[in-house]
């Protein structure tokens, strides 16, 4: 409605398909994520890798589309982005990075936001194990393939 449609020439008598479809992402990609919104959030004091899980998270987006949107509003360079997009987030970020929010009809143990928040600080830290990480979890967690990745150069503070 907004862009037209195969047989309107409101986008570009001139246009190619391909074209036309790119206009269509980008639209769509900026109604999703707005890069003006990236780059409010890149300016908070945080590692490039944790404003894109809090923003993919917040913004309900694809891990894909917060990436090309942090290129385009120059939060990450392009050998960034590659290395960003080998190394998808995991529940627990996703989690984090919410707040750890409880479940409805709470039927398990739950961890306060608080507690989950440190557990996950101090195991990306390396001051416990995997297996001690998921013990203090209680289930929230189920595997070592939901825990984040450790802290590395790029996460310093």
């Amino acid at each position: 409605m907004v862009l037209g449609d195969e047989y309107s020439s409101d986008i570009g008598v001139s246009a190619s398909r391909a074209e036309r479809e790119a206009l269509v992402e980008a639209f769509a990609a900026e109604l999703l994520l707005p890069v003006e919104a990236v780059r409010r959030a890149g300016e908070a004091k945080a590692t490039s890798r944790s404003i894109l899980v809090k923003l993919a998270a917040e913004y309900r987006t694809s891990w894909t589309l917060a990436l090309r949107q942090a290129r385009n509003a120059e939060l990450i360079t392009p050998p960034e982005e590659r290395e960003l997009r080998g190394c998808l987030p995991t529940h627990a970020e996703f989690r984090d990075s919410l707040g750890w929010t409880p479940q409805p009809d709470l039927n398990a143990i739950r961890v306060p936001p608080s507690f989950a928040h440190a557990v996950m600080t101090a195991y990306r830290q390396g001051r416990i194990t995997s297996k001690r990480a998921l013990e203090l979890m209680h289930g929230q967690l189920e595997s070592t393939s939901d825990l984040p990745p450790r802290l590395e150069e790029d996460d310093a503070p």
